[in-house]
């Protein structure tokens, strides 16, 4: 008789108890997806482990302080790992070694394994059909940014504003909300938290399997991405400038935002899962 096959459950933290949780909402629906996709039971669940599963957990410093996961649990990375990252503590990292970690990231898998995680492996993000759920409307807004508002943003954004450019900030908005202001968005805004930083593909891939124009601030890491093809780059000092560029052209942009798509569309979350869950379960 064959053995059973491995269950598995994607899991967040409560948002109840702190909301920006569900900024990892739409990764963990792909991954969700994907494991589905390849014929594997999986769960979707909130605010607590599954029994008798293989959890695949985002957010562990925020889902679990004091107690720990199960040692066949997985750490799902979408954290940067890089200097002055805010929740990369040591309590963190030592989580991070203790247990198999899945990242979006090469640079942050080549990084935790620097720091002694060792089981640290490379899932990029990627296409499921459920994420294509943003209707385009009528676009009156000329830059969007979702994200933390620090300082480095913040000051960004003013300059736009000072440039006559209609500006939305959002910080604590999620799901339907936030899906709202995406589809009324010429230019969606990535801008990194510091001068250092990975292209933060969980942000970007949502708007981009959508349609939507991304414009990101460079990273050192776009092309290793996989999602360069798909979006417009400039140097956080030459933001301004393109930002008002790719406004006055808008066939530039509908054109990049098809080809985002189309990338995207190119990468199914299960074929990126595939080397992953095959190693896991080897």
């Amino acid at each position: 008789m064959s053995a059973a096959p491995t269950r598995f459950a994607v899991v967040t933290p409560d948002p109840a108890a702190w909301g920006h949780v569900r900024a990892f909402d739409e990764v963990a629906e792909a991954i969700h997806q994907g494991i589905l996709g390849l014929g594997h039971p999986c769960e979707r669940i909130v605010g607590a482990l599954a029994p008798g599963c293989t959890n695949i957990l985002f957010g562990a410093h925020h889902l679990l302080p004091g107690r720990m996961p199960p040692p066949e649990t997985i750490l799902f990375n979408l954290e940067q790992i890089v200097p002055g990252a805010l929740w990369v503590t040591p309590e963190y990292l030592s989580l991070l070694r203790r247990f198999r970690v899945w990242d979006y990231s090469a640079g942050n898998v080549a990084a935790l394994r620097s720091l002694g995680a060792g089981r640290a492996t490379l899932v990029p993000i990627g296409h499921v059909r459920s994420l294509e759920r943003i209707r385009r409307q009528a676009e009156d807004i000329d830059v969007l940014f979702y994200g933390r508002l620090i300082a480095r943003r913040t000051d960004l954004l003013r300059r736009l504003e000072a440039r006559g450019m209609r500006v939305v900030a959002i910080n604590a908005a999620y799901g339907k909300e936030r899906d709202a202001s995406i589809a009324r968005a010429r230019i969606v805004l990535n801008v990194h938290v510091a001068d250092e930083a990975w292209l933060e593909a969980a942000r970007c891939f949502y708007a981009l399997i959508n349609g939507c124009f991304v414009l990101s601030e460079h990273s050192a890491d776009a092309a290793e991405s996989g999602l360069a093809g798909g979006m417009a780059f400039a140097a956080y000092g030459e933001i301004e400038a393109r930002c008002a560029w790719y406004l006055e052209r808008p066939d530039e942009r509908a054109a990049i935002a098809r080809a985002g798509q189309e990338l995207m569309r190119s990468r199914p979350q299960a074929e990126l899962l595939r080397p992953a869950l095959s190693a896991l379960l080897a």
